[in-house]
């Protein structure tokens, strides 16, 4: 892992949490729809931290513009790796894989994490407290390790 990339202590931060989850709710497609409070806040932690990291890649593809919000950085990290998008994160252990930034490859709109997770859970979390599931807690970690693929 680069260390330019400060987001990388705190995922191994979020994979321990994750770990301790995994020890009560294996992680199986069977418990997909699981939720809970703890899936929530590592969730949250989770977006926020991708936000950061997304921007921080982005900056350092593109130091010329300035790099606002989340569309700029699938602009910049785009052009720069146009697969991105098809980057697979795989959990050997648990036989899963996952293709977080697949969103990104097929469109140019917010990525599912964003849109439909981090400000929709952010905003309005009680409304939407089924979101905070297994599903979403695995994708939402797997979006920290793509800077260890580009």
């Amino acid at each position: 892992m680069n260390s330019n990339y400060p987001h990388w202590n705190f995922f191994r931060i979020l994979e321990s949490d994750l770990e301790k989850c995994f020890r009560y709710i294996e992680p199986t497609k069977s418990h997909y729809s699981v939720f809970s409070d703890e899936f929530g806040k590592i969730i949250l932690l989770a977006c926020s931290e991708i936000e950061n990291a997304l921007k921080t890649l982005a900056r350092d593809i593109t130091p010329e513009i300035n790099i606002g919000g989340i569309k700029d950085c699938r602009e910049s990290i785009i052009r720069k790796y146009p697969k991105f998008g098809l980057i697979k994160i795989s959990l050997p252990r648990y036989g899963i894989v996952v293709q977080p930034w697949e969103s990104w490859y097929e469109n140019d709109t917010a990525p599912d994490w964003w849109s439909n997770g981090y400000n929709v859970v952010k905003h309005d979390r009680v409304r939407v407290f089924k979101i905070l599931c297994q599903r979403e807690l695995i994708s939402r970690c797997a979006h920290l390790v793509f800077p260890q693929n580009v």
